[in-house]
């Protein structure tokens, strides 16, 4: 750092930043008002710039300040992750890691890299990964049978105390097939789908997969007519196949089926996305270390 700022000198920034009263910052850090005062003066003058905006009343910070707050924020966060790791591996922490995956989606970019590097990393702790449908997840999530699950974002409806990571988009797409006329058109728009029967896995299993079909059917003007739920990922697949209805969801599912065709979806929701889950307050060390590697990965930041 060509800078001669100290670690001590961001910590007591942040906290000023944080509470925006340099009364109530040096209550929290244990240090006399004026002290606090004299150590972000001298922050300024190495910086060259002003953090914060000051009268007798009022603390804000500058332009400037802001921007340094959101970088250092992250920094002192990730400073915090590299030591515990540090102290995990100095310790030889073991235990066991659970790791739940929607049957649905392609993991191919998202888990690999990650598992490959915490093995790596902590040989000592064992990691399960499994696959099950999106209620199996959010249930064994919840009874800790999951330290973390892997699912679309709107499955996370209902769950309370939780922490998610965004990972990637995944385009939803529309599944027709062949047997149905619509598969003779070039383009499929969602609203030529106003008196198809929508193939749903069951409110059971997937609530928010069903208000997310007609948050799409409202948005192109019309309320699903025809309905016809299935248990599980692998019935909705065999209805379609088989000519039943259509559906709209990944894909994955239909690639290189002659039965099907797969039209891109017209209007793509911003909520379609896959997210990494976990319980506030777990506290186990090999959740803390798996969730530190993903956000070294991901660069959304953890909700």
């Amino acid at each position: 750092m060509q800078n001669k700022i100290s670690f001590q000198q961001i910590d007591y920034f942040l906290t000023v930043a944080e509470v925006l009263s340099f009364t109530d910052a040096s209550r929290l850090l244990y240090i006399s008002q004026p002290a606090l005062s004299k150590q972000i003066g001298a922050l300024e003058k190495e910086l060259g710039f002003s953090l914060f905006v000051r009268d007798r009343r009022h603390v804000a910070l500058t332009p400037a300040g802001a921007s340094l707050y959101r970088d250092w924020n992250e920094l002192s966060k990730r400073m915090e992750d590299s030591l515990f790791a540090a102290r995990a591996i100095s310790s030889q922490t073991s235990g066991i890691l659970s790791v739940g995956c929607s049957d649905t989606f392609d993991y191919s970019d998202v888990l690999p890299f990650t598992v490959r590097r915490y093995i790596k990393n902590y040989p000592q702790i064992d990691i399960n990964i499994e696959s099950h449908s999106f209620r199996t997840l959010r249930d064994g999530l919840m009874s800790d049978k999951f330290d973390v699950i892997m699912t679309p974002y709107f499955e996370l409806d209902g769950l309370s105390d939780v922490q998610w990571l965004r990972l990637k988009d995944i385009p939803l797409s529309i599944i027709i097939p062949t047997s149905n006329p619509l598969c003779e058109r070039e383009h499929i728009r969602f609203r030529d789908l106003n008196e198809e029967t929508f193939i749903l896995i069951s409110p059971n299993d997937s609530l928010g997969g069903i208000n997310h079909t007609q948050e799409l059917c409202r948005r192109s003007g019309f309320r699903m007519k025809n309905a016809r739920h299935v248990p599980n990922v692998s019935s909705l697949e065999l209805a379609v196949k088989n000519g039943l209805g259509i559906a709209v969801c990944n894909s994955k599912l239909f690639e290189n089926d002659s039965s099907c065709r797969i039209f891109p979806l017209d209007m793509q929701p911003d909520d379609s996305f896959l997210v990494a889950v976990w319980k506030k307050h777990t506290a186990g060390i090999p959740l803390k270390l798996f969730t530190t590697l993903l956000q070294e990965h991901f660069s959304h930041p953890v909700r």
